[in-house]
């Protein structure tokens, strides 16, 4: 059978091109913890240092303007009143991530920091960081609360702003 690509829909190539199996996960549970790990202890500035659009000066003074100063991307996310021109610097940087497999982070870690950012900018600062509506924003808190690879802080932090746009009770 021969198919005229000059008249075939676009639907109708597309399904040629389906996958009927879905792909096996390219990281385990426990890799993705690692890595995770690994990112979340990085240097704020190494972090951002690999978008091209950081400004390192800027990261610096911002996290040394908040006491205790930030150091790590985990000290970032469990600070008591992170920047939040910090938080959407990571979180744009993490977004980039996502999309842009070159920067070596899995999806998922991406995604991870991602949610994290946004969460603990609703938290400190009463204020969204993102342009996602709130279905999208609360399925991917829950998302992230639900990651076993993700540590417990993580998970806490997305349930605290699930519980403050008011999809969740207290109770965990």
């Amino acid at each position: 059978m021969t198919i005229d690509l000059n008249t075939v829909s676009a639907a109708t190539l597309a399904g040629l091109f389906a996958i009927e199996q879905e792909a096996a996960p390219l990281w385990t549970p426990g890799e993705l913890s690692q890595i995770l790990h690994h990112w979340l202890a990085l240097p704020v500035e190494q972090w951002l240092g690999l978008s091209p659009k950081t400004d390192l000066t800027t990261i610096s003074d911002l996290r040394t303007s908040v006491q205790p100063p930030i150091h790590s991307l985990r000290s970032l996310l469990e600070h008591p009143a992170p920047p939040i021109n910090l938080l959407r610097q990571t979180k744009d940087f993490a977004k980039l991530c996502r999309d842009q497999a070159e920067h070596g982070i899995p999806v998922e870690v991406a995604l991870v920091i991602y949610f994290a950012c946004m969460a603990r900018a609703l938290l400190a600062h009463q204020t969204t960081i993102t342009t996602m509506e709130n279905g999208p924003a609360i399925a991917g808190l829950q998302w992230l609360e639900s990651m076993d690879f993700a540590d417990s802080s993580l998970r806490t932090i997305a349930h605290a702003a699930l519980v403050q746009m008011g999809t969740q009770t207290e109770a965990r």
